[in-house]
């Protein structure tokens, strides 16, 4: 450090930590006694926290009279808890693997509360999937094809939804993969009619997944999303739902001032104005280059006021034509909507304790 570089404090970001989990860490008695029990590190749930937060979202799905499908999220923690939490509350649950489907059957999750999300499904995941009747969400005609033989060889049907992409947002396309809009017509007004293979499929929604945490874009691609419903439904073909995926922020911290100035004094460090207060002064995705700093933090927004059910809030009462809003218009076609909350549901419910086996 150079003579005359500030000295500063280092920065404080004050989490926001519910009751019980407060009383739990400071009781060191009992952390020991399960600690000796089950050994470390152990998981340690809260369900009362994970029905709470998906009661905020169904005031809210109350309060607007829309039809609202919750589906959590299962690959944001693998404990079946949470599955068997999931069916007491009615709701629904996202999978993204082979062991995750037979996981929530175990379980005695009705196939209709199951959605297949996986980015990858191969020959023996959907047959699983058509085995037991769970909904299969396509991203390609790959999938179609083998889906295709797999519903031919068990001589069933399917339902099936298509993850679309394409989004038109000021002239960008924000989504990585999926079918673009106009295929997904193609799709289903042509190939789902005419190719014989086709037949068992039992089209039932659309699915989307937007990058990052933009409210305008994904009430952009809903919008656009509705707008491809009402041209099937001129072809008689009927959408059932929507599904939004997941992507709702959370608030992890008290204070605003507090994560303003930890960003302020990352800027100052990068920029050698001051000590380091990351490990080996890791800039977090700018670029310190001839003396600016370029870029901004790539970290997720741990401060928010746009949390949960507030950001799901903000989409649906974003402007849908100009004179009705996105959650009128769904409900004006009687389309449901679909979310897959992962880490929004599973906010304060949960802490891992581990036992600190030496000091280096």
């Amino acid at each position: 450090m150079k003579i005359g570089q500030p000295t500063l404090p280092a920065p404080i970001l004050t989490p926001i930590i519910k009751p019980w989990i407060s009383a739990l860490v400071t009781d060191k008695v009992k952390l020991s006694e399960l600690v000796t029990k089950y050994d470390s590190p152990i998981n340690i749930y809260n369900k009362s926290e994970f029905h709470h937060n998906i009661q905020t979202f169904q005031n809210l799905a109350n309060e607007l009279e829309l039809d609202l499908g919750v589906f959590f999220a299962r690959k944001a923690n693998k404990s079946k808890t949470f599955v068997t939490e999931a069916k007491a509350a009615g709701i629904g649950v996202d999978t993204a693997s082979y062991q995750e489907v037979k996981d929530c059957l175990d379980e005695g999750l009705p196939a209709d509360q199951i959605v297949l999300t996986a980015a990858i499904k191969n020959r023996k995941l959907l047959s699983f999937a058509v085995q037991n009747e769970v909904l299969i969400v396509l991203d390609n005609r790959d999938e179609l094809d083998l889906l295709a033989q797999v519903c031919d060889e068990q001589n069933k049907s399917c339902r099936v939804a298509l993850r679309i992409s394409g989004f038109l947002f000021e002239d960008a396309r924000p989504t990585r993969f999926g079918f673009v809009m106009e295929e997904a017509y193609e799709l289903l007004t042509q190939d789902f009619i005419e190719k014989e293979a086709y037949s068992p499929f039992q089209f039932q929604g659309f699915h989307f997944h937007i990058n990052g945490y933009s409210i305008k874009e994904r009430s952009t691609a809903l919008t656009q999303a509705i707008q491809l419903s009402d041209q099937l439904q001129e072809k008689d073909i009927e959408v059932k739902f929507i599904d939004i995926g997941g992507g709702f922020l959370i608030n992890y911290l008290e204070h605003k001032s507090e994560w303003e100035a930890f960003h302020e004094q990352l800027i100052k460090s990068v920029s050698k104005k001051a000590e380091p207060i990351t490990f080996q002064n890791d800039p977090l995705g700018m670029l310190y280059h001839q003396g600016e700093i370029i870029g901004k933090p790539k970290v997720y927004p741990y401060y928010n006021e746009c949390a949960k059910d507030v950001f799901l809030r903000k989409i649906v009462e974003s402007n849908f034509d100009g004179e009705t809003k996105i959650f009128e218009a769904l409900k004006s076609r009687g389309i449901q909507l679909r979310i897959e909350p992962g880490r929004s549901l599973l906010d304060q419910s949960g802490i891992t304790v581990a036992e600190v086996v030496f000091r280096k």
